[in-house]
């Protein structure tokens, strides 16, 4: 403490990472500052993907200057650990509006939804790339969609407590087909062990699918 006003002093944050004694640091100019006054900190770090135990450390004017009688006292350590995101994130499909057997028959011109639902409040989905979409034409002819295709709508979230949208508007000719779709969340847990394979029917023309005998 100082009677004395001061312009500006320097702060120094630093995150030592306590598995690798890797480190993160930051400089941040704090003031002016009022005599026998004090002023908040703030000081903000993403931790995404950099899970274990780490310590952060505080140092007030830590280039000295101004000069101080003593500068033990400008220091502030506190050990936290980042729990890693272990968490699959859910993935629905739609085809229409409809979640379809496998099997059933389709528009030429479907709307499909890829709805992408993540627990993790912390993080985000706002990465198309954290989808992925193939197409068997049945002929064991896979192609898959790029995601900057003309043919594919991104929605991301407004917060991370909302789903991410990919919505994939194709053109189908007569025939069978399997849709083979999979999802990430951002910190690379899958929305399952395998992809979603869901396998459909395209009948452009018009036609009698089942006769039934009556009674």
């Amino acid at each position: 403490l100082t009677n004395e006003n001061i312009d500006s002093i320097q702060v120094k944050y630093s995150i030592v990472n306590l598995e690798d004694n890797s480190e993160y640091n930051e400089i941040k100019k704090v003031g002016p500052i009022a005599g026998n006054k004090s002023v908040p900190l703030n000081f903000n770090k993403r931790m995404l993907n950099k899970p274990g135990k780490h310590l952060f450390v505080v140092e007030a004017n830590y280039d000295q200057n101004p000069m101080e009688k003593h500068f033990f006292n400008n220091i502030g350590k506190q050990e936290f650990e980042v729990m890693p995101d272990k968490f699959n994130p859910f993935l629905d499909v739609y085809f229409d509006g409809q979640k379809i057997l496998d099997g059933d028959i389709v528009s030429s011109n479907p709307e499909i939804k890829l709805i992408l639902k993540d627990q993790n409040s912390f993080i985000s989905l706002d990465d198309p790339e954290l989808f992925s979409i193939k197409i068997d034409t049945g002929r064991n002819q896979i192609k898959e969609i790029p995601m900057n295709s003309t043919d594919l709508t991104f929605t991301a979230p407004t917060s991370p407590e909302e789903s991410a949208v990919m919505t994939y508007h194709p053109s189908f000719s007569s025939g069978e087909y399997k849709l083979m779709v999979q999802a990430k969340d951002a910190s690379g847990n899958f929305a399952g062990n395998n992809e979603k394979v869901i396998s459909f029917r395209v009948i452009e023309e018009e036609s009698v699918t089942n006769v039934l005998n009556y009674p």
